[in-house]
């Protein structure tokens, strides 16, 4: 079912240095963040992909004023980022599984984004499926809640992903 929801999505929010466009300093979010509550949107939430340590380190304690959600790729839960392309220039940390329950805790909402952070663009049916199942069976697993959100690795999205979702 589509919504009216307006969501900004981000990877990393640190003050590390980052080859690429996907961390922000603390500081812009905060602006950014205080910009997008200006703008006085009725259903707004802000989304962090890959979930990074760095997001639970710089935002999980404070009151953001604004829906948040945090998608996981499980089989990196408190491991390095090796699938990304950049690991040696931008090496960070995803989340554990202690992390995930303390952001849960603060309403944080987890939804899954894969099981192997994989582009779903040439993979099979089967496949994708396998993946996304794998991931929501251990998000599920791990925080006793129904896992019902979901984004896909790389941004990819296909229509004939929607039954595959719905199973």
């Amino acid at each position: 079912m589509l919504s009216n929801k307006v969501i900004f999505s981000f990877h990393n929010v640190s003050e590390r240095f980052n080859l690429g466009f996907n961390n922000i300093k603390v500081q812009k979010f905060n602006n950014l963040l205080n910009h997008i509550k200006s703008l006085k949107l009725k259903n707004s939430e802000i989304c962090f992909d890959d979930a990074y340590e760095d997001i639970f380190n710089n935002l999980n304690s404070k009151k953001l004023g604004i829906e948040k959600s945090i998608f996981p790729i499980t089989n990196y839960i408190n491991k390095y980022n090796t699938w990304d392309v950049n690991f040696f220039i931008n090496r960070k940390k995803h989340v554990n599984g202690i992390q995930l329950k303390k952001m849960l805790k603060n309403h944080w909402k987890i939804g899954s984004h894969g099981h192997n952070h994989i582009s779903y663009s040439n993979l099979r049916d089967d496949k994708i499926y396998d993946d996304m199942k794998k991931s929501k069976h251990i998000l599920e697993d791990l925080l006793n809640i129904e896992i019902d959100l979901f984004t896909p690795p790389f941004g990819y999205f296909d229509s004939s992903f929607l039954p595959i979702i719905k199973k």
